[in-house]
């Protein structure tokens, strides 16, 4: 069977998050020289990183296909998942967000992270939040 384009475009979001991590990128000879690669970056430990990758990619699918969440909001959460633990000002949020769909007034905004608060609090189990920090939100899975 071939793989069907939502899936092949799942593998490639996977693997290009895992390409352009902080953790990986710089080991890699693109425009800079490549670091030499440390002694803990055995076949294992890439493994391991990549799984961790690929599962937190696989649960906001699962959270998509349970929850049955509204495209709007499935996009402001790739915004939020793609910046995990980095907080967006409202600003950034309006840029991302425009840059995958259209303009967004801030209240607007406010009302979509709203609606997706609660629809985390609906779907406990995948351990989504989105906390409010000094310079706007942050989304973070928590333990």
């Amino acid at each position: 069977d071939m793989p069907s384009l939502d899936d092949l475009d799942k593998i490639f979001r996977i693997v290009n998050d895992f390409v352009e991590s902080d953790d990986f990128s710089p080991y890699i000879h693109l425009m800079q020289r490549p670091k030499p690669f440390p002694k803990k970056y055995t076949f294992e430990y890439i493994s391991e990183k990549f799984k961790a990758w690929k599962i937190e990619s696989n649960s906001i699918q699962d959270f998509r296909k349970k929850s049955r969440i509204p495209e709007n909001l499935f996009i402001l959460l790739q915004i939020f998942s793609d910046r995990k633990g980095t907080s967006l000002s409202i600003a950034e949020l309006q840029k991302f967000y425009s840059e995958q769909k259209a303009e967004i007034s801030e209240n607007s905004l406010k009302v979509l992270i709203s609606n997706l608060r609660s629809y985390f609090k609906k779907f406990p189990e995948y351990r989504f939040a989105i906390v409010k920090t000094a310079s706007g939100y942050e989304f973070q899975i928590l333990e």
